[in-house]
């Protein structure tokens, strides 16, 4: 039967479980407003009655309870809506960048107002009508010359603006794949210290809810897949995080893999516009833990070795790359390996995973090795240094066949290939593995990529497409008209950068909108402007025929990248742009409400489950307090009872 003493126990692991029970509901009120908190409960269990059935047992009517534990401590979380909001918030992340996008160039273009490019336009077309009616009315010509000017001023506004938005995404850009960076690194030493506590029995359900939140805000920039790390058939606690899609591993258990954004094209601006990057990690192999590409030495080929009196030159790469020395004009002896031309040839083989030292190390016991027919010629006296910024061999080569002593020196730069991309750089790191273009198929990032390479640059195109245009009708009319002094009419519009007619006599034209200007010959005087093909007062030809180019029907609209012209008129082309611009800009906010309502929803379903609710937590503190109450008077019963039988039993007849 049990002890005596048992009923001391069984209070006092019902205070201890009570207890634990207490302070798990004061840490979840504590962290109510905690981003990425998820609410924790503790799972009571009993534990062994008393006494386990066996053939020594004494019969007894059956088994008495031990009391209880506190079994565990569980997060109240749903996998599966983690998994739903992922694969929804990236949509998110998506369709707000395009909508933001859009809304920005709707307001540049500022369609539908009063005074927006459709409006400027009718006002130019509207004074040249006013000049056609009295064509040696100064004022009329004031008009058309302030007219103009405000439309090219317009266009450049335009032009610039977009170029601008082009540049400040290129740079979101850049610091979004910093931040991807930040959450995969993040992510992953996350998963190292879950797996320094899981092993041990231990549930790290803080270390879960601070790696799920950098999991939800990973998959708003980019499409990801999460699954949990099994190993000898148990779950770790670690996850992996793989790009959807290609399945390019982002964090495998402890490592991350490294993403850059690296130049790769001229945005339009003419600065770097860059790609994102990924230089993917070795994941795991068996029984071999993955292995991350950060600290991969990465050589380029402009390594050269000087040496005095033979003119020796010579390319080396690294990591795996043969690396070829080579030996010019040496009269006094001929070397066994010789290239196509003739001239000797040392190949020297680093063997994957060398750092720097050691690369410094393998070049130098390669030419100690160094044989020729007349002897052996080796390095003297070297010493090495080698780290991230480079390799430097300095030694003394003597000749054996002329007992000649000639200094000479190796240098290489090292570069770390995640940081440093170029054609001349060798991206491959120890495991072989090379910075790629990633791919990516959803999230933040996708919708960033889309407007600057895709979105943005359309609109430049169909602006610059209508602003060509109209400088060239305006021009070609203009120019075989005469002024008001009867004098050739020059071009009307002309490149910002022309102070004046070329040595033949013609302008340089505007190569796109943001070059629009109104003619320095018409601005510095109005009588510039040709009203007629004579110049005579009641001539207004000219005037007239440009006025009639906002209906005429048949214009000629060519955009970048197009093979044929679309035939439309000004008007018709104007209200093109605004409309798509429109539409697009309306199916971006209908997929972004439609995202938002669809995320939100699975998010009232998490919080419904993970959020802490003060009035909750608290009813459970007055449960667990009544518990630990009634345990702690059940101690004094017990103690009662002890007393009674150790002082008051076995005193009669004393």
């Amino acid at each position: 039967m049990p002890s005596t003493f048992s009923g001391l126990e069984i209070a006092k692991r019902a205070m201890f479980a009570q207890q634990t029970a207490l302070y798990t509901i004061g840490h979840n009120i504590a962290n109510e407003n905690t981003e990425g908190y998820t609410r924790q409960r503790v799972n009571m269990q009993a534990t062994s009655p008393y006494p386990y059935p066996s053939v020594t047992n004494g019969g007894q009517v059956g088994q008495i309870g031990t009391g209880v534990i506190a079994g565990s401590i569980q997060r109240l979380r749903e996998r599966f809506l983690d998994l739903q909001f992922r694969d929804e918030y990236k949509n998110v992340g998506e369709y707000g960048a395009r909508t933001d996008t859009l809304g920005k160039i709707e307001t540049i273009i500022n369609e539908p107002a009063d005074e927006g490019l459709h409006y400027i336009m009718d006002e130019f077309w509207k004074g040249w009508q006013k000049l056609s009616g009295s064509s040696n009315d100064n004022a009329a010509r004031e008009v058309v010359r302030q007219n103009a000017v405000t439309m090219a001023d317009n266009f450049n506004f335009i032009q610039n603006e977009l170029k601008q938005m082009q540049d400040n995404l290129n740079e979101t850009i850049k610091e979004r794949t910093k931040t991807i960076q930040e959450y995969m690194d993040g992510i992953a030493n996350y998963n190292k210290q879950i797996n320094d506590i899981v092993p041990h029995g231990y549930v790290p359900n803080d270390l879960y809810d601070q790696r799920d939140l950098l999991l939800d805000k990973l998959s708003k920039l980019i499409d990801i897949d999460v699954s949990p790390v099994v190993l000898n058939g148990k779950e770790t606690g670690m996850v992996d995080v793989k790009l959807k899609g290609s399945g390019t591993y982002l964090v495998n258990e402890t490592a991350a893999s490294k993403v850059t954004a690296q130049p790769t094209d001229k945005l339009e601006n003419g600065k770097d516009k860059y790609g994102v990057f990924i230089q993917e990690l070795t994941p795991r192999d068996g029984s071999n833990p993955p292995v991350t590409p950060e600290g991969r030495a990465a050589i380029w080929n402009t390594g050269k070795i000087e040496a005095l009196g033979d003119n020796e030159t010579g390319t080396f790469e690294f990591n795996g790359v043969t690396v070829n020395i080579t030996s010019e004009d040496n009269p006094a002896s001929t070397e066994p390996v010789v290239d196509p031309d003739g001239k000797p040839v040392v190949s020297i083989t680093i063997a994957n995973g060398s750092d720097a030292k050691a690369t410094a190390k393998a070049i130098l016991d390669a030419l100690n090795a160094y044989k020729n027919d007349a002897g052996t010629t080796e390095l003297k006296n070297f010493t090495f240094s080698g780290n991230e910024n480079g390799i430097i061999i300095t030694g003394t080569k003597e000749d054996g066949a002329n007992n000649n002593t000639k200094a000479i020196t190796i240098t290489g730069d090292v570069k770390i290939a995640n940081n440093t991309i170029d054609d001349q750089l060798k991206t491959k790191g120890v495991n072989g593995t090379q910075a790629v273009t990633m791919n990516i198929g959803g999230g933040e990032m996708k919708g960033l990529l889309a407007s600057r390479d895709n979105i943005v640059p359309e609109y430049i195109n169909r602006i610059n497409a209508l602003a060509k245009a109209i400088v060239q009708e305006v021009n070609n009319i203009h120019i075989t008209g005469k002024d008001k002094d009867g004098n050739p009419a020059v071009p009307f519009f002309v490149s910002k950068s022309a102070k004046g007619p070329n040595a033949d006599g013609t302008w340089d034209m505007p190569k796109d909108a943001n070059d629009i200007a109104v003619n320095p010959l018409i601005m510095d005087n109005p009588n510039k402007i040709a009203a007629g093909k004579t110049g005579d007062a009641s001539d207004n030809s000219i005037a007239l025929a440009i006025s009639k180019l906002k209906e005429k029907k048949d214009i000629e609209i060519k955009e970048d990248g197009k093979s044929d012209p679309q035939i439309t008129s000004f008007d018709d082309y104007t209200r093109g742009i605004v409309s798509t611009l429109g539409q697009e800009s309306r199916e971006a906010q209908r997929m972004l409400k439609s995202a938002i309502s669809i995320t939100g929803k699975v998010e009232y379903q998490r919080q419904s489950i993970s959020n802490v609710s003060q009035d909750e937590e608290l009813s459970e503190s007055i449960k667990y307090q009544h518990a630990y109450n009634a345990a702690a008077r059940m101690v004094t019963v017990v103690d009662e009872m002890l007393d009674k039988i150790i002082n008051g039993m076995g005193v009669v007849g004393r």
